[in-house]
C-alpha cells in the first residue's frame, strides 16, 4: 500500500505544471458589419460567407495566375518564412526529445602505472603498471514533476506554429504585392498607349496647322500651342516608360528571379486593365470570424501561448530538478576478460539540484518572461485593431473607387464630347484651333485619370481580399493550440 500511495502521489506531482494555464484574450466585438443592414439595396455586390483560397483567379486572367504561381514559389520572403519555419521545427524536436530518456554509451581504456612515494588510500604502493578498460550504457532520464519540460514543449509547439502562420501571412501579402503590381503594370501600359495616340494625332494635327500657318489661314499662336501641347505629350512618354520599367523590375524581385532575368527578362501580361473584372466583395459573416480567417492574427496570438508557457518554465527553477540515472556495462583490467560475466558492473540512483542562493536569478527571469508575455499580449491586441480597420479602410477605398471611376469614365465621355464639338465648331468658322486645343488636352487628361481610377478600384478589390485573410483557414494543431485551457 505504501508503495502504491508514493507511485500515485508521483503521478499527481507530475501532473501538475507551474505557471499560468493560457486564456484566450477577450474583445468587445459588434454584432454584426455596417453593410450588411442595407446589403439589399446593393444587388450588384458579390456576397460571400468565405474568401476563396485562390481568390486571385477572380480576375480571369491566365497571365495574372502564372506570375503569382511563380512568385509562391520562388519569392525571397517566402523562402525565409520557410526556413524560419524549419529553425522552429527543429526546436520543437530538440525540446520533445528532454521528455524522453537519454541513453548513451561511454567507454574507456587506459594504462597506469602509480607512485611508490605517493600514499593512496586503498592503493598498495606498487609501481608495476596496470590496465583499466570499460564500456558502459547510461541512461539519463528528468522526472518532469513541475512540468518544466512539458511547458518548454507547448511554448516550443506554439512557436512553431506562430512560424507557420507567419509565413501565411508573408504568403499573403507577396501575393497582393504581385497582384497589385501586376495591375500597376497594366494601367502604366494602357496609358502608354493612350499617351502615343495623343502624340500621333497631335504631330498630324501640328503639321496641318504648321501648313496653314505658311499659307497664312492660321495665326502663329495657335501654331505655337499646338507645337506646345505635341511636347508635353511627349514629355509625358518617358515619365511612363520610365515608371513602367521600374515596375516591371520590381515584380521580377517579387517574383524571386535571377539577376540576369532580372535585367533580361521580361514579365508576361495577359487582359488590358479595363478587361480585368472588379466586381463589389461583402462578407456576409459574424466579424468575429476575422479572428479565425487572418493568419497573422493566429501567428501573434500563438506568439502569446508561447510567451504564456515560458513563464512556467521560469518559474520551474524555484524547484529542485530530479534526475534518475542508470549504468550497465563491462570493466576489467585485462581485454581478453572483459566479455566475461563476472566483469559486468552496474549502477542506479537519482539526483536532484536546486536552487538555494541565486541573488534572485529566479524571480528576475519570471519577471522577464512575464514582460514577454504583456508584450506579445499588446502586439495580440493591436493586431486585432489594426485587422479590422483594414477591413473597414478597405470596404470603404472599394466603395469610393468604384465611384471614381464611373464619375471618371463619365467625365471622359463628356471630354470626348467636347473635342468632337470644337472640332465641328473650328470647321465652321465659329472659334479658334485655341478652343480644340484646350478640349484635347483636357481629354488626354481625363483619360489618364480615368485609368488610374481602374488600377485604383481593382488594388481596392486585392486590399479587401488580403484584409479579409485572403482564403487562408487554420488547421485544428492551431485551434487547438490556442484553446484556453
Amino acid at each position: 500500500m505504501h508503495k502504491a500511495s508514493v507511485l500515485v502521489s508521483a503521478l499527481l506531482l507530475s501532473a501538475c505544471a507551474v505557471g499560468p494555464n493560457y486564456q484566450k484574450p477577450f474583445f468587445s466585438l459588434p454584432d454584426h458589419w455596417p453593410w450588411q443592414q442595407d446589403v439589399a439595396k446593393h444587388p450588384d455586390v458579390k456576397r460571400t460567407d468565405t474568401v476563396s483560397r485562390d481568390w486571385w483567379q477572380d480576375f480571369k486572367d491566365p497571365a495574372l495566375n502564372a506570375v503569382i504561381d511563380e512568385g509562391r514559389k520562388n519569392n525571397a520572403d517566402l523562402v525565409i518564412a520557410a526556413a524560419r519555419v524549419a529553425q522552429a521545427r527543429a526546436l520543437l524536436s530538440t525540446r520533445q526529445s528532454d521528455l524522453y530518456p537519454s541513453l548513451d554509451v561511454q567507454g574507456g581504456a587506459t594504462r597506469t602505472s602509480r607512485s611508490q612515494e605517493a600514499t593512496i588510500s586503498g592503493f598498495p604502493a606498487s609501481s608495476k603498471p596496470f590496465n583499466d578498460i570499460n564500456l558502459a550504457a547510461v541512461l539519463n532520464y528528468e522526472l518532469d514533476l513541475w512540468g518544466r519540460l512539458r511547458r518548454a514543449n507547448e511554448s516550443g509547439r506554439a512557436a512553431l506554429l506562430a512560424e507557420e502562420s507567419n509565413r501565411e501571412a508573408v504568403r499573403l501579402a507577396v501575393t497582393s504585392d504581385i497582384a497589385q503590381g501586376y495591375f500597376n503594370l497594366r494601367a502604366l501600359d494602357a496609358q502608354i498607349d493612350v499617351t502615343d495616340d495623343t502624340i500621333k494625332t497631335r504631330r498630324e494635327a501640328l503639321k496641318f496647322q504648321e501648313t496653314q500657318y505658311r499659307l497664312g489661314g492660321a495665326n502663329g499662336l495657335a501654331y505655337r500651342q499646338a507645337e506646345a501641347e505635341l511636347a508635353a505629350a511627349e514629355a509625358q512618354m518617358p515619365q511612363l516608360e520610365q515608371a513602367r520599367a521600374e515596375q516591371e523590375s520590381a515584380l521580377a524581385v517579387l517574383l524571386g528571379r535571377s539577376p540576369k532575368d532580372i535585367i533580361e527578362g521580361k514579365v508576361k501580361t495577359g487582359k488590358s486593365i479595363d478587361a480585368l473584372p472588379a466586381s463589389p466583395l461583402l462578407p456576409t459573416n459574424l466579424p468575429s470570424t476575422l479572428l479565425e480567417r487572418r493568419p497573422d492574427i493566429a501567428a501573434a496570438e500563438l506568439d502569446l501561448v508561447s510567451a504564456n508557457a515560458d513563464i512556467g518554465v521560469a518559474r520551474a527553477d524555484y524547484f529542485p530538478r530530479v534526475s534518475l540515472t542508470a549504468l550497465l556495462g563491462l570493466a576489467s583490467s585485462d581485454a581478453d576478460r572483459l566479455l566475461r560475466s563476472s566483469a559486468r558492473n552496474w549502477q542506479a540512483g537519482a539526483t536532484f539540484s536546486g536552487p538555494l542562493l541565486n541573488a534572485g536569478r529566479t524571480r528576475a527571469g519570471i519577471a522577464a518572461a512575464e514582460g514577454r508575455r504583456d508584450e506579445a499580449l499588446a502586439n495580440y491586441q493591436q493586431t486585432v485593431r489594426n485587422a479590422f480597420k483594414q477591413v473597414m479602410d478597405s470596404l470603404s477605398a472599394e466603395k469610393t473607387s468604384a465611384a471614381r471611376e464611373k464619375a471618371q469614365t463619365a467625365q471622359m465621355n463628356a471630354r470626348n464630347e467636347t473635342v468632337r464639338l470644337s472640332q465641328l465648331r473650328y470647321k465652321s468658322g465659329y472659334s479658334d484651333y485655341l478652343e480644340v486645343l484646350d478640349a484635347q488636352r483636357s481629354l488626354f487628361s481625363a483619360r489618364l485619370e480615368r485609368i488610374n481610377a481602374r488600377r485604383d478600384r481593382l488594388t481596392s478589390a486585392v486590399n479587401l481580399y488580403k484584409a479579409l485573410g485572403g482564403g487562408w483557414s487554420p488547421d485544428k494543431r492551431i485551434v487547438k493550440a490556442t484553446k484556453g485551457k
